[in-house]
């Protein structure tokens, strides 16, 4: 019987001042709820606050996706193309040092290999220059409506 693996008890301790996902992590006890979907794919963090990646890789652990973090847009296409089809979705931070998540979002949308590869944004900054079809979750809300996103969006 598939289990997800668990998370060591130091990446409880990693989630931000937000205690939301906390709360997360302390209802992901009855695995029973959770056998009745499988993820596809790896998940792909790029956030440059590995804090805030560290976080939401333990509650998507728990959920039972794959997860990788990467610190910025060009670490994120550099994944991309060098692990083939097996990133299923990446869940976006907008600012960060290096390759933006809007140089990503053009960069990803002028290779029609990665063009497909689904794209959740979360940060902390205004979504309003995103194309709409880019679904924008901010920062500090309501993690379910994240793992919502996550869970409709993935291939």
């Amino acid at each position: 019987m598939w289990r997800p693996a668990p998370v060591p008890q130091s990446s409880r301790l990693a989630a931000p001042g937000d205690d939301s996902w906390r709360e997360i992590l302390d209802r992901q006890t009855d695995w029973a709820d959770h056998w009745s979907w499988m993820p596809f794919g790896t998940v792909l963090l790029v956030d440059d606050n590995a804090d805030s990646s560290r976080a939401l890789a333990a509650v998507l652990t728990l959920r039972g996706y794959d997860t990788v973090a990467v610190g910025d847009g060009g670490e994120a296409l550099d994944y991309l193309r060098a692990s083939g089809e097996s990133v299923g979705l990446v869940v976006l931070d907008l600012n960060m040092p290096g390759m933006d998540g809007f140089e990503f979002l053009r960069m990803r949308d002028a290779d029609a290999t990665l063009a497909t590869i689904p794209v959740v944004v979360f940060s902390a900054s205004d979504g309003a220059r995103l194309p709409r079809a880019i679904p924008f979750v901010r920062k500090g809300t309501d993690p379910d409506q994240l793992l919502a996103m996550i869970a409709g969006e993935r291939r």
